[in-house]
């Protein structure tokens, strides 16, 4: 009785190491890794943003606005459309003033 014991405990444990041996054997395929190389090109700086806007707050737009509160929401929109123009030309400004260094 003791023998058919150690039999039916060394058959399960024959196949758990034949399986493990066998699982070890396994290889990972190929891992694709996608990179981003990032490499300054020279581009020719082009500095002119082009003409000016149309702003909204002329003189003759405040002339004729109703009453004080339009002609203050005249000054703002205008307000708003040169800041919006003065951070164009600062950028086209500043991509002329740094240039791409070589690389390495």
């Amino acid at each position: 009785m003791m023998r058919s014991l150690r039999r039916a405990i060394r058959a399960p444990i024959g196949a758990l190491a034949l399986a493990g041996l066998l699982g070890g054997c396994q290889t990972a395929g190929p891992q694709v890794v996608a990179r981003d190389v990032k490499i300054p090109v020279a581009v020719s700086c082009a500095a002119d943003p082009g003409p000016d806007p149309a702003y909204v707050d002329t003189p003759s737009a405040l002339g004729s606005a109703a009453d004080l509160f339009e002609r203050v929401k005249l000054l703002l929109a205008g307000r708003d459309q040169r800041i919006e123009r003065e951070g164009e030309l600062k950028a086209a400004l500043s991509g002329c003033a740094t240039l791409p260094k070589p690389p390495p």
